[in-house]
């Protein structure tokens, strides 16, 4: 994950209930606080990816300095790449770069799998827009039917359409996301009688069924793993 960085020592919900999760972290070679996160986005991030998959081995390549139009974009993200990983996922965008798309492009054609956030509320980012990667959005349930939230995005990037500034883009009417993890909505959004179907121990069953262990050899099981009993667990 290349992200705004993983706290430490860690936030007390990853050593909840014997966790034993695998974070490594590779900050950024100019950051004066590498064990610090000072968005706590990396760090939430984090406990996203690991509900999902708890055995992997997770590596945050951290930047300190603003996400938007970030001159360090690159050199994390090849900072990833070149520690040949399975896969880098990324919560975040950026103004279009055709250095970053390259390196994109690149790890793609090496058989790693990119994933990018969509956007947020509505608003298409890149490199979420980008052709090589798999673009993530987000979605929950309503009264048990399938809903996208509206804190997630989707649709087409603005920027794509009619660019004559940024002639490599290869975005244009690429429609958003490819698929989407479990988002609720802005609370702001609906009225006070919706009630949400999607409970939290649903949550984690349904995430927990979804999860599938990775083996030495790098092959999966044809199955995914039953899911695991559900207790209370304290809050990011």
């Amino acid at each position: 994950m290349r992200d705004t960085g993983f706290m430490r020592p860690p936030h007390p919900y990853y050593d909840y209930a014997g966790r034993n999760y695998s974070i490594a972290s590779t900050p950024d070679p100019d950051d004066p606080n590498p064990d610090s996160d000072d968005t706590g986005h990396g760090t939430g991030m984090t406990a996203c990816a690991l509900a999902v998959a708890p055995r992997v081995r997770f590596t945050m390549y951290k930047v300190y300095s603003p996400l938007a139009a970030n001159p360090n974009a690159l050199g994390a993200f090849s900072r990833a790449v070149n520690d040949n990983p399975h896969i880098i996922t990324c919560s975040w965008g950026t103004i279009y770069s055709d250095s970053l798309q390259i390196a994109i492009a690149a790890a793609v054609a090496n058989g790693i799998v990119v994933f990018f956030a969509c956007g947020n509320a509505r608003q298409i980012l890149w490199p979420g827009s980008e052709r090589a990667v798999i673009s993530v959005g987000g979605a929950y349930e309503l009264n048990l039917t399938p809903e996208a939230s509206n804190y997630a995005s989707s649709g087409i990037n603005p920027d794509s359409v009619n660019n004559r500034r940024d002639l490599h883009r290869n975005d244009a009417d690429r429609q958003v996301p490819d698929l989407c993890g479990i988002c609720g909505p802005k609370p702001s959004g609906y009225s006070s009688q919706c009630r949400l179907s999607l409970t939290l121990q649903r949550i984690v069953i349904m995430l927990h069924s979804t999860e599938r262990q990775s083996m030495t050899d790098g092959s999966w099981p044809a199955e995914p793993r039953a899911p695991r009993p559900w207790s209370p667990q304290p809050p990011l």
